[in-house]
């Protein structure tokens, strides 16, 4: 009988499907295998598949500042500003590690689809050094400390825990000095040195150096000389050089056709595009495809191959990390249940960031009463009817980047004041008619004039609703045709028919309870003046009617602190294009008397303080001083406090803010009871950045640490050295 043949063994996979095989190798070997054609098509946000290796589509456009969104159903949670306001990072992990389980579900439904992938263009790192600026909604505030550990832990929780693969790739945005709208695809600013280095970089730094994120995205706006994209000096010899940051850099959306048709920054788009990526930009954030201008860079010689790889070696490498290249039984995120999508468990979660956000910025007596009581928290048992009113009344304002479809139906604050106090209380709203004057036109000035009339008509409903009710709740704010991505505000008030409305029902009803939503700050002084009670409630999650009922009936103690100054009017602002903080903005620099400061927030309990203690009388640069203080409730309610450690400089040979930001601890009290409260204060923090050193200072001198309720109630100081 004749031999059977011989089997030849299977051909072993290519390096790049090795999942035993170390990233580098793998992205290495899978370059190696493309062509020139191939690899430019990798370097659009809309990468293609190439079919012959098995390599499918991705896009690299996804949202989740806030939540899962443009891609369905999903969990809306609140806006980055109110997560801010919680002053509470674990918890902000825990939204952000929602989000990251949702998106993991969102991917599987669309691997391939926009909005559907798992890099997230969050968190915006970004510093609100003008409260007008439009998109203050999507920031962690004004203060370079608060932000840089917000974004920590927002990152920290998208990306997850597992060593070997990320859950979500974070993206720390936008590099840098990003701050208006006004001018953004085409302004380059000229900022300081320490401005740059002591504000807008350290919540980058701490996002990439300590977070890890796995991208960045360059800023629309230029900075000292070049466009955001096209900055080495910040792309390459900052971020990768001096952070060793061995991630992704984006451009946003556009920017690269703004190079030429806005900074005429080259002759031509094949010499822009080069220009950005010898920069250090990798991926480009497009609507039009750069394929055809970035062949042409590559065959004229503009683009070098070697250039085309670095940007490709580090795309995929956060490809790789994603698990994208791996059989999913090997990536613990590809066992997330489709089930977690909008969960009973992220709904709560909702509630419960929503609650922490809440920030009290009023409650005194009723006017004109004989109970001097502040009127919250009210007694539903003491009241026949409540009327809820305003544009916000029974509907609900998100701002940007909320998901299109909400996991359940949105909680007004009809909604859930109505489900609170049930059926022996008689819970009325009032309609309310938008006026959108952003269009032109004589037929819309025809529906104008008719909205106008109508809306006239709403107030005089809401007044006499007001009118005849025991406590009436007013839902105010604004919303997106007045503050979003592309427009910055003129100033700081209420749109004029909102100030109508309240000055006339609190004239109609003393007792009303004032709710805003909104993103950047309001200066409602009269509102202060006239209403007894005023809740911060910035733009929330599905769950706010709920979240702000339990606050206003005591279900919880809101304590919610203000991550961003409050002032009295846009007037002693600097103007909007003014980068350097030094001049006179937020609480670092600015010496009037805002409306509410930096850190504030009422409760329905007190806390007392005993004295500042340090750990040490004198320091080096490199030490770690140990603040600690016993903290009281005194009042009758438990309640949560956020201890608050700032320091001041007593001596200084150049200038330094009036005071800064160094630590702080958001901490449950029960009533009656006392906490010891520590507070790490790291040295190197009051560092400022010599220039012709080119280096951090840390001058020594006297310096006082103060703790607080606020940045502006300070109840305890102590001194110490630096050495």
């Amino acid at each position: 009988n004749a031999p059977p043949p011989s089997i030849a063994a299977p051909a072993p996979p290519p390096i790049f499907r090795d999942p035993e095989r170390p990233v580098a190798s793998r992205v290495a070997d899978l370059l190696g295998r493309m062509t020139i054609e191939e690899k430019i098509s990798q370097l659009e946000c809309a990468s293609p598949a190439i079919a012959r290796l098995q390599i499918p589509a991705y896009h690299w456009w996804s949202e989740g500042i806030r939540g899962v969104s443009r891609a369905g159903r999903a969990t809306t949670f609140p806006h980055a500003i109110a997560l801010a306001a919680t002053w509470d990072p674990e918890l902000v992990f825990r939204v952000a590690s929602a989000v990251g389980d949702e998106a993991r579900v969102k991917h599987r439904e669309a691997p391939s689809a926009q909005y559907h992938g798992l890099t997230y263009w969050a968190p915006a790192t970004d510093l609100a050094r003008d409260p007008r600026w439009g998109r203050v909604m999507e920031t962690y505030g004004e203060d370079p400390y608060l932000v840089g550990r917000m974004s920590l832990a927002f990152i920290r929780g998208l990306q997850g825990d597992d060593p070997r693969y990320w859950k979500v790739a974070a993206c720390v945005k936008h590099l840098a000095g990003y701050a208006q709208e006004t001018g953004r695809h085409e302004t380059i600013f000229t900022i300081s040195p320490r401005a740059l280095r002591e504000y807008y970089l350290p919540p980058f730094r701490e996002g990439i150096m300590e977070g890890k994120a796995a991208l960045c995205m360059a800023a629309y706006s230029g900075l000292n000389g070049f466009p955001g994209m096209a900055n080495s000096a910040i792309l390459t010899d900052l971020l990768r050089g001096e952070w060793k940051f061995e991630g992704v850099v984006a451009s946003d959306w556009e920017a690269p056709r703004y190079l030429r048709s806005k900074y005429h920054f080259a002759d031509s788009d094949e010499a822009a595009l080069a220009a950005a990526i010898r920069a250090g930009t990798d991926i480009l954030f497009q609507k039009h495809t750069p394929y055809t201008n970035l062949l042409a860079a590559a065959r004229s010689g503009a683009l070098p191959e070697t250039l085309i790889d670095r940007a490709l070696t580090r795309a995929f490498t956060v490809r790789f990390r994603l698990g994208m290249f791996d059989p999913p039984e090997r990536v613990p995120w590809s066992k997330i249940p489709d089930a977690v999508l909008g969960s009973q468990e992220h709904l709560a979660l909702a509630r419960e960031a929503n609650r922490a956000s809440l920030v009290l910025l009023k409650n005194s007596a009723v006017p004109g009463r004989l109970d001097p009581s502040p009127i919250l928290p009210l007694d539903g048992r003491k009241l026949d009817s409540i009327a809820v009113i305003g544009p916000y009344g029974d509907r609900l304002q998100f701002g940007v980047y909320e998901s299109e479809i909400k996991a359940a139906p949105p909680v007004t604050l009809f909604r859930g004041i109505s489900a609170r106090v049930g059926d022996h209380v008689a819970v009325r709203s009032a309609p309310w008619f938008d006026l959108d004057e952003s269009k032109k036109g004589r037929a819309h000035a025809k529906k104008l004039e008719e909205a106008r009339r109508g809306q006239k008509a709403s107030i005089e409903a809401a007044i006499r609703l007001a009118a005849q009710s025991d406590v009436v709740i007013a839902g105010l704010g604004l919303g997106k045709k007045n503050e979003f991505e592309g427009k910055d505000r003129l100033d700081l008030a209420l749109p004029k028919e909102q100030q109508e409305l309240i000055e006339r029902v609190c004239e109609a009803n003393p007792a009303t309870v004032v709710v805003l939503i909104n993103g950047g700050p309001l200066a409602i002084d009269e509102i202060d003046a006239n209403a007894p009670a005023i809740l911060e409630a910035w733009y929330p999650s599905e769950q706010a009617g709920h979240a702000v009922a339990d606050a206003i009936f005591g279900d919880f103690n809101p304590a919610g602190r203000l991550p961003i100054t409050f002032y009295s009017s846009h007037e002693p602002l600097a103007p909007l294009g003014e980068v350097e903080v030094s001049r006179g903005q937020t609480y670092l620099w600015f010496k009037g008397k805002p409306l509410y400061p930096f850190g504030y927030g009422l409760s329905y309990t007190r806390f007392e303080y005993g004295a500042l203690r340090l750990d040490r009388a004198q320091a080096s640069a490199k030490d770690l001083l140990q603040a600690s203080v016993e903290v009281r409730n005194v009042g009758g309610r438990d309640g949560d406090e956020v201890v608050q450690l700032y320091a001041r400089r007593l001596t200084s040979s150049v200038p330094m803010p009036r005071k800064q930001l160094c630590a702080f601890r958001r901490i449950r009290i029960p009533a009656g009871q006392s906490r010891a409260v520590m507070l790490p204060l790291r040295i190197s923090d009051l560092a400022y950045w010599d220039e012709a050193r080119r280096a951090f200072v840390v001058e020594p001198g006297a310096v006082e640490a103060q703790v607080g309720a606020s940045s502006a109630d300070i109840r305890a100081k102590a001194e110490f050295r630096i050495e």
